[in-house]
């Protein structure tokens, strides 16, 4: 470095030859150099401060000029910098005290990543984790794992649960699912969610528990374990259905505690395809050829390898097959459907492997898209119905016919047996859909579906006579309420005439006025006869238009519950039922990335807080 180079920031840069173009040395930055030190400052001020503390605080007089950042041409104006002092750098590099405001969201925000992409607690002893969280923030220094166990999520959680306490309290109806599985270290589970309506027409669905089934699955001991869940959460007197499989302990245990079952829409559907698919001559053998291809592609590297050639080839890009899953109907469609797409390179490459006896013939690969096409309905109504966006209880009478109608109507299946078999099995577990008072009332009390849903008017009527029964309970509630705790006008009243204002009330409520009162109560202003305004709300609800059917029905009630006010509870009640218990389901999956081998050791307390945080934070 040449003698002329006094200012400090020529420990962070270099000059070429020509002096012309100047070098940061530590990020690499090039800048046109013209004479002037200030942009070179102002770089090291702003990329990096650190450099730029220790540089500035080795200069040993009490201040120092930097220029200023004005764009003003004609000169720069020296900003008089403090030089910090041993103790206020000493203080920037402390650690961040326990209890601070800064200590506690940092933690805060550590528990809810870890908890929300369900990372291991002992991310807080890997060394690149450490390394990374030193470079964000020296200050900050990471709880141990102990901590996290101990305090941090014990306090998270119970911070959500109070939340979660408080929205049930509001809740006058809620219905919950409920499924038993299996960790892959073998031990049994019991998952149970809770659905509800708020008050701002909002379809809420939480995890309330994961609890472990220390006593063998019976009805009894399943029914305790979701009693002690629903009395824990004060939900034991709202809850209005129990979504679960066909599990025959679990629909004993929900009968036994003397609530409504609702059988899962998606597990009966389940039902009719792998009795459809097993029963059907001809199909099991087109399924297991096409499983044993891609079973042979996904057990040989040279051979997947060869595939993806031929893919490239035909523009087709690197498409994977997929496998059947035995406890999954709709994986098989999903294997058929990516083989079918890709039967042309897949006879190539088996072809120039000397595997042709695998090939799938072409009367196999005329099933195999039959086969497709008639499961396609399916397909359809296990996506939509899995989903908990909407209410879903409403849409089985509609979809379930939809599915016979295109079994019926595609002249392609007419000759099919597994059409055929579809078909049957159709009627045979839905012939009564309509007939279910549950299935009838949420059909009716959704915007987008009322009467048109039902094949005839005989679930229709039976709908009407419920939403009608259960506004008369409503009303009737209400008046009894009212009359065991009238409204009390509180008069100031003169000195000494309380006596004489008594007896005057008395006599305007009684005596010679009785009868009368009586008669006219029912007349007066605001009072309806009990049976005739359910009556009412019901003749205007049928004579509101439908919405379109990918309309929010609860934003249509929203809008509409001011001319409803006995309906719109009805309402609530019945359509927060999912159709389905995949909302207990899908935790599995979660549950598995909890509870692998490189975290078996997790104690049940802490599975049940991290499954609760990860699924309602």
């Amino acid at each position: 470095m040449s003698s002329g180079k006094t200012s400090w920031v020529w420990d962070h840069y270099e000059k070429d030859e020509g002096n012309k173009k100047v070098l940061c040395l530590i990020c690499k930055c090039l800048f046109t150099y013209s004479g002037g030190t200030s942009t070179l400052a102002r770089h090291i001020r702003n990329k990096h401060p650190m450099e730029f503390e220790t540089s500035t605080t080795k200069i040993t007089s009490p201040s120092l000029y930097f220029p200023s950042t004005s764009s003003s041409s004609s000169s720069y104006a020296p900003k008089i910098l403090h030089q910090p002092t041993l103790a206020e750098i000493t203080e920037k590099r402390k650690k961040y005290p326990d209890g601070s405001k800064k200590k506690s969201e940092l933690d805060r925000a550590l528990i809810s990543f870890i908890v929300k992409d369900m990372q291991p607690f002992s991310i807080v002893d890997d060394d690149g984790f450490k390394d990374y969280t030193r470079t964000i923030d020296p200050r900050y220094q990471l709880p141990n794992r102990r901590t996290l166990t101990r305090s941090l999520l014990p306090q998270l959680y119970q911070k959500e649960c109070a939340k979660l306490v408080m929205e049930l309290c509001q809740a006058q109806h809620v219905a919950v699912t409920t499924d038993l599985w299996q960790s892959r270290m073998t031990k049994s589970y019991i998952t149970v969610t809770v659905h509800f309506i708020n008050d701002n027409w909002e379809l809420k669905t939480h995890v309330l528990d994961t609890k472990k089934m220390n006593r063998a699955h019976t009805a009894a001991n399943i029914a305790d374990e979701l009693r002690d869940i629903f009395i824990r959460w004060q939900i034991i007197d709202k809850v209005r259905r129990v979504v679960t499989d066909n599990g025959a302990n679990v629909v004993k245990a929900i009968r036994d505690m003397n609530l409504p079952h609702q059988p899962c829409f998606a597990h009966t559907l389940h039902l009719v395809v792998k009795d459809a698919l097993r029963n059907t001559p001809g199909i099991i053998d087109t399924i297991s050829k096409i499983k044993s291809i891609v079973s042979y592609f996904h057990h040989s590297e040279m051979a997947t390898r060869k595939l993806h050639e031929f893919q490239q080839s035909h523009n087709m890009g690197e498409r994977k097959l997929k496998q059947e899953v035995d406890t999954r109907w709709n994986s098989t469609f999903l294997m058929v459907e990516r083989f079918l797409e890709q039967k042309v390179v897949l006879d190539l490459t088996l072809a120039s492997l000397g595997k042709a006896h695998m090939i799938v013939s072409p009367e196999g690969a005329t099933i195999a898209e039959l086969l497709l096409i008639a499961l396609k309905p399916f397909e359809q109504a296990t996506r939509e119905m899995s989903s908990e966006k909407l209410t879903t209880l409403s849409k089985i009478i509609p979809i379930q016919r939809g599915i016979q109608e295109c079994l019926s109507a595609d002249t392609r299946l007419r000759d099919f047996p597994l059409a055929q078999q579809l078909h049957s099995n159709m009627r045979n577990r839905f012939s009564a859909v309509e007939e279910r008072t549950v299935n009838a009332t949420c059909s009716f009390l959704d915007p987008r579906f009322k009467g048109v849903a039902f094949a005839d008017s005989i679930g229709m009527l039976k709908a009407e006579d419920e939403v009608v029964a259960q506004m008369q309970n409503l009303e009737m509630a209400a008046q009894t309420s009212y009359s065991d705790n009238p409204p009390v006008s509180e008069v100031d009243l003169p000195l000494g005439s309380e006596t004489s204002s008594r007896r005057e009330q008395q006599e305007a409520t009684g005596g010679i006025w009785a009868n009368f009162d009586a008669k006219a109560q029912p007349h007066l202003s605001g009072v309806t006869r009990p049976r005739v305004r359910p009556q009412v709300e019901l003749q205007r609800y049928k004579e509101e238009a439908l919405i379109p059917r990918n309309s929010d029905p609860f934003l249509w009630w929203k809008d509409n519950e001011s001319l409803f006010p006995l309906m719109k509870n009805v309402a609530k009640q019945y359509l927060c039922i999912p159709a389905t218990s995949v909302p207990s389901e899908r935790l599995f999956s979660k549950a598995g990335e909890l509870v692998s081998h490189k975290r078996n050791g997790l104690s049940d307390k802490n599975i049940n807080m991290s499954l609760f945080l990860n699924k309602n934070m």
